[in-house]
This record gives structure tokens, C-alpha cells and sequence, in this order.
């Protein structure tokens, strides 16, 4: 099995080979670890930059969905968050139906 890590300061990957089935499932783990990381490091530089360009267009504050005021206490919580939550609810209950 081949091990990629970014242990290094300046960024660079190593590659380190293991035959234990032991490490073989810690370095999976760790993989798998690295890539949640990495996506939800990826979606919230999404999210901040969409935030960033409704701040520039004069449309932050306001739900993508309903065109109303996304509540203060939200936007403390997820300055980010582009959906009210009665919208974000019905989102999600949506997704969650079209996953079944």
C-alpha cells in the first residue's frame, strides 16, 4: 500500500509503502480523515467567497430563496448562510426525501 501525507512545512507529499494490515487500515483512516478535512475546508471557502460577493452586490442578509431577511442570530451563527431557515429546512427535507 502506498502512504500520502503532506507532513512537511513547505507542502510537499510523501509517499511511504506499508504491508501490516494493521497500517494499512490507520493510513486508510487517515485518508479518509485528510479528504473530510480538505472538503469541508473547500466548502466553507466556498461559502465565505459567495458570502463576500452578496456583501459586494448588496445582497447579503437576504435568503437566495424567499428574497427576506435571513434572521441576525443565523447570521452571528453562519455569517455564510445564504438561506433562511425555514428555507434551509425545506432544502434539506428535500434532499434527504431524494435520497431515499
Amino acid at each position: 500500500m502506498t502512504r500520502l501525507a503532506s507532513a512537511h512545512p513547505d507542502g510537499d507529499i510523501a509517499v511511504q509503502r506499508v504491508s501490516e494490515p494493521m497500517d494499512q487500515i490507520a493510513l486508510a483512516c487517515e485518508r479518509s480523515l485528510a479528504l473530510n478535512r480538505l472538503e469541508w475546508s473547500s466548502f466553507l471557502t466556498r461559502q465565505v467567497s459567495e458570502a463576500l460577493k452578496r456583501m459586494d452586490d448588496g445582497t447579503y442578509g437576504l435568503c437566495l430563496q424567499c428574497d427576506r431577511p435571513i434572521a441576525a442570530k443565523r447570521l452571528a451563527a453562519l455569517p455564510w448562510a445564504a438561506f433562511c431557515v425555514a428555507c434551509q429546512e425545506a432544502f434539506a427535507e428535500k434532499q434527504a426525501f431524494a435520497e431515499k
